[in-house]
């Protein structure tokens, strides 16, 4: 009898011990209870033993216990244990799950090399514009405590934002409690005079607080300070470090050397860090003190030229901080009522100062990018349910030899995560190639899109991105065979098919739909850029060519020296064969020029001189009114008679006059510039044309036109305008060396033709268009394709029955028309439903259209018959193969 137990307890104990080690793969508390029951048959076993060697029963169960030892943590090792089983099972199912997916793909070449080419283009294009958006837009300005940082600005007349003057700005600063630290800032543009040929580098002239309110200091020697700032003292200038390397060399004795900029010794106290750019002119290179002074006539209140950066407290807001400057500046208006019109501040941070302007432009693009990616995705969504379509049989295979739902459904997911990945890491290589092209094409104003670059953040994007798309794309074959019986497979083929091709058919429209919306905003962005390029300049822009000239020097004391290089610079230009005519300006439409004053009609005098209109002011050269054809209207021309030995005179444009004296004669006027009683007075001799200045979309602002000798100040800066004979771009060296040969130091910048200063005014609306251009046409072919591969889809489906009818008597015309129905009707649907969106989000591109309404019919009807007619294109081909189906071959298969 013992042998007996002894042998029944070593049968059933050891499998059972053994089973504790090796359970099979299940839930944790199945796998506790196996446990548990194993354990306890193990007790049960050894106490029957020890009793049948003669031991009591209580004695022979402690026994027991004793010899098994601590069951609990018998127990905690066996789940790790099983864990560790199930996880290496897990991960040798997903490895063999992974390589019959490669399989699969590799047996599919054409199916893999199209999912992997839609893919590379969804994803490559929506990382690419969101490397721009992400750097622009979402990523903080490159300063300590970047939202601290904020811009002030004062109302202007008009109410809109403007610059300030140099007394309002002394004012706030001494007043303010909101803010640590106040800066202004203006532009400063010398001739840097070293190795080579002089040339113009881009600067500003700050106030001694300008690198505190950044929260950036040198890395080599010092910012500036109060007593730089002081009239008399020493010449000091703080270089960018790219400057220090390029010009200097990197010379490590920088510190003290002196460089020659405008004809002048500037001494260098700083040099900044590597990668500092200043975001209120992100091309500055050099900076040096304002030297304003409330004595200067150029330091008015009324003279807002300076911009003004601020440091909000850490316990201040941008809100609290408007609140105490704008009371501050209704008492400076109280106490100067003649200096301010409507008294009022705007205080909002740098960074959406900076990207106000860019912004719409930049969703607009993102939403585009988007919705690229949605048809991408309901693409390769197609091609997914063709191919499960033609796998039925191999699915149902499966099922039969126990494959459960989740399997299937797993082996989905793989093979679009699959896909997903290879499109992901060739999108991110096309992400790259497209931020270079972007980098082109993209209008310099954009902020910081030089900062773009393949970064943690873009990384991180482009993998979520990736996975979304690999689940979105995994799920949705099989969404359509969730509530079909997954063992039923097999025999649910009617059920099944019906269901993928209404889910097909739902994606066209959605493709349909989609493309539409892209269509019509390149549409609008085509139609605006045609307004704008078709817009009347008010001069004749055809063989045009411009150059920038800087005057600086030793040779530039006194007006003389000034009038007199003018003179050799045009003697010298007219005499080259080629030429037309040429003259000088000091701003020059469609560019970055700009100087404005306020303008007294004598006739017409005010109590307070804020009120007194404003207009933009040329001083130009005898002919330049020619040379660029902008009409005389009434009276004369500026000629040789018009120097500064002779009276005043000017011409004003059409537009002023009207504004101004409506109906009556300006002939004879006589006008002050600025806001001083002692100015000179100039006399109106002639009305031209209205011109655009700032851009073609902008309105046409007032201008006065003076002679270059009868200006008050000396522009440092002119341009040269030249009419040509032919092609302006041949004249540009010999122009170039005529104004070298009247004078070698002095550096010519800005060549360019007036036909591309013109397109450089609309080139945010041409690179919105060219995008837009990009993904509108790629989505169309998408879904030309989608509903091609519906349709095909529905022909080779519905085979057997196409056969029946015609074999009853169906006639071929009626059988194409059955077909072509389903694709017009799709293509209807998607078109009405884009409509519809595109109408939903018109106000999205309404602030980035000029001459166009977001909702302009004419756009929309002609992207809609656009996509109707490829639609019937797309459908007509598998019209004419269910047209040709030869019924007796497929009865007779069947």
């Amino acid at each position: 009898m013992r042998r007996s137990i002894r042998r029944r307890a070593r049968d059933t104990i050891r499998p059972g011990v053994r089973r504790l080690f090796r359970l099979p793969i299940r839930r944790k508390d199945l796998c506790e209870q196996d446990v548990r029951e194993e354990i306890r048959l193990h007790l049960e076993l050894r106490t029957e033993q020890l009793i049948a060697q003669g031991m009591a029963r209580a004695a022979a169960r402690a026994e027991a216990e004793r010899r098994m030892g601590d069951t609990r943590s018998m127990r905690h090792e066996a789940l790790a244990r099983e864990r560790r089983l199930s996880w290496c099972e897990q991960l040798g199912d997903l490895g063999r799950e992974l390589q019959w997916c490669l399989r699969g793909l590799r047996r599919s070449p054409l199916f893999t090399v199209t999912a992997l080419l839609t893919l590379t283009l969804g994803i490559g294009a929506t990382t690419a514009i969101f490397s721009v958006v992400d750097r622009v837009l979402l990523s903080p300005l490159p300063y300590p405590d970047p939202e601290r940082v904020v811009t002030i600005r004062e109302h202007n007349g008009e109410g809109r934002p403007s610059n300030l003057g140099f007394a309002t700005f002394s004012d706030l600063a001494a007043d303010s409690s909101t803010l640590a630290s106040i800066a202004a800032y203006r532009p400063w543009v010398p001739t840097l005079v070293g190795d080579g040929d002089p040339r113009l580098i881009r600067g500003q002239r700050v106030s001694p607080s300008f690198f505190d309110v950044l929260g950036v200091q040198p890395a080599i020697g010092r910012g500036l300070v109060a007593a730089d700032d002081q009239s008399g003292t020493e010449r000091v200038v703080v270089i960018s470090d790219g400057l220090w390397r390029r010009d200097l060399h990197g010379d490590p004795d920088v510190i003290g050397r002196t460089l020659t900029l405008s004809g002048a010794a500037w001494t260098v106290v700083g040099v900044m860090p590597r990668g500092f750019v200043s975001l209120s002119d992100p091309t500055a290179e050099a900076w040096r003190p304002l030297r304003y002074d409330v004595s200067q006539a150029w330091a008015c209140r009324a003279c807002r030229h300076l911009s003004v950066l601020g440091r909000l407290n850490p316990e201040a807001t941008a809100t609290s901080a408007a609140s105490e400057l704008d009371a501050q500046i209704k008492d400076l208006a109280t106490a100067f009522p003649s200096a301010y019109v409507d008294p009022g501040v705007e205080v909002v941070t740098l960074h959406r100062q900076i990207t106000r302007a860019v912004r719409p432009a930049l969703l607009l693009l993102m939403g585009a990018v988007v919705v690229f990616l949605l048809i991408a995705c309901a693409n390769l969504t197609h091609l997914l349910l063709a191919r499960g379509g033609a796998r039925r049989g191999e699915l149902s295979v499966r099922v039969a030899l126990g494959a459960s739902r989740w399997r299937l459904v797993r082996l989905h997911v793989i093979e679009g995560l699959l896909l997903a990945f290879g499109g992901g890491v060739l999108g991110l290589g096309l992400a790259i190639i497209g931020r270079r092209i972007m980098l082109a094409l993209a209008p310099p104003d954009v902020p910081r899109l030089h900062e773009t670059q393949l970064d943690g953040t873009l990384l991180l994007f482009a993998l979520a991105v990736t996975t979304a798309v690999g689940l979105t794309t995994g799920l949705l074959p099989v969404l359509g065979r969730w509530r079909v019986p997954w063992k039923g497979l097999a025999g649910a083929g009617r059920r099944v098919t019906a269901t993928r091709r209404s889910v097909r058919a739902t994606l066209v429209v959605a493709e349909v739909a989609l493309t539409l919306v892209l269509l019509i905003g390149a549409g609008l962005l085509l139609r605006s850029l045609g307004k704008q390029v078709q817009e009347p300049l008010g001069f004749a822009p055809d063989r045009l060519l411009t150059q920038l000239i800087s005057l600086s020097g030793p040779g530039f004391r006194t007006s003389e020296d000034f009038h007199t290089f003018y003179g050799r610079v045009l003697d010298e230009v007219n005499a080259l064969p080629g030429i037309v005519a040429a003259g000088l300006t000091s701003q020059l439409p469609l560019s970055e020029d700009h100087d404005g004053y306020s303008i007294h009609f004598e006739s017409r005098p005010s109590d307070n001189p804020e009120e007194a209109p404003g207009a933009r002011r040329y001083a130009v050269s005898p002919g330049y009114v020619e040379t660029m054809g902008i009409p005389l209207l009434r009276g004369r021309s500026l000629d040789e008679r018009d120097d500064a030995d002779h009276p005043g005179v000017a011409l004003i444009s059409a537009g002023f006059a009207r504004a101004v004296l409506g109906e009556q004669n300006p002939i004879g006027e006589r006008i002050r510039l600025g806001g001083h009683d002692d100015g000179p007075w100039y006399t109106i001799v002639g009305v031209v044309g209205d011109t655009k200045q700032d851009s073609l979309t902008a309105d046409v602002a007032p201008a006065v036109y003076l002679p270059l000798e009868q200006w008050k100040f000396n522009d440092n800066l002119v341009s040269l305008v030249v009419r040509t004979h032919s092609d302006p771009q041949a004249q540009a060296r010999p122009v170039r060396d005529a104004i070298r040969r009247a004078d070698p130091d002095q550096p010519v910048t800005r060549i360019a033709t007036m036909h591309e200063l013109t397109l450089r005014s609309a080139a945010l609306t041409r690179f919105l268009l060219r995008l837009f251009q990009a993904f509108g046409s790629i989505a169309l072919v998408l879904a030309s394709i989608g509903i091609f591969g519906v349709l095909a889809g529905t022909v080779v489906e519905r085979r057997d029955e196409l056969a029946v009818r015609l074999a009853l008597g169906a006639r071929p015309e009626s059988i194409r028309s059955l077909v072509l129905r389903q694709a017009v009707l799709l293509t209807s649907i998607g078109i009405g439903l884009g409509l519809v969106g595109a109408v939903a989000l018109s106000r999205l591109t309404e602030g980035l259209l000029y001459g166009v309404v977001p909702t302009d019919p004419a756009t929309y009807a002609a992207v809609a018959i656009l996509l109707f007619g490829v639609g019937t294109v797309a459908g007509w081909i598998p019209a004419r193969r269910a047209a040709g189906t030869d019924p007796v071959a497929i009865l007779r298969r069947m």
